[in-house]
């Protein structure tokens, strides 16, 4: 697999609410790190993690708009949402942005980065943040 193809096959697999999948694509040492810099390093912790959000959002869907490649590491743009324990009362929908890597074809690292807004002038500045690497 392209890097690339393992990207979208991890949005798929999100997508799809499976646990398996989203394992095959993880590097055993894959880093996750959330909008404000918690860490989760480990396969095994990244699928109990995974398991947990799709309980609490039995609907949630990513939608990838852009995505912007720089040898193996990606910056992506679009949007997540979902209800609450399927309570459509609680549900949402907002921007993302996050950043991933792919290492011995699988992924390695993802960053969710704060969803604020930011003025369109500062667009190459978030893209080149984007592709410096995750860490």
């Amino acid at each position: 697999m392209t890097s690339n193809e393992i990207i979208l096959a991890f949005v798929e697999a999100i997508n799809a609410h499976d646990v398996s999948r989203l394992g095959k694509l993880m590097t055993n040492d894959h880093t996750f790190v959330d909008p404000y810099g918690s860490e989760v390093t480990g396969r095994e912790p990244m699928l109990a993690g995974w398991r947990g959000y799709f309980e609490w959002f039995p609907d949630y869907q990513i939608e990838v708009n852009e995505i912007f490649e720089n040898e193996n590491e990606f910056g992506m743009f679009g949007f997540a949402g979902g209800s609450f324990k399927g309570n459509a009362d609680r549900n949402g929908v907002s921007p993302q942005r996050g950043r991933r890597s792919c290492a011995r074809d699988k992924l390695r690292c993802g960053r969710s980065l704060p969803t604020r807004r930011f003025p369109s002038r500062q667009c190459p500045q978030v893209i080149e943040m984007l592709l410096t690497g995750c860490g």
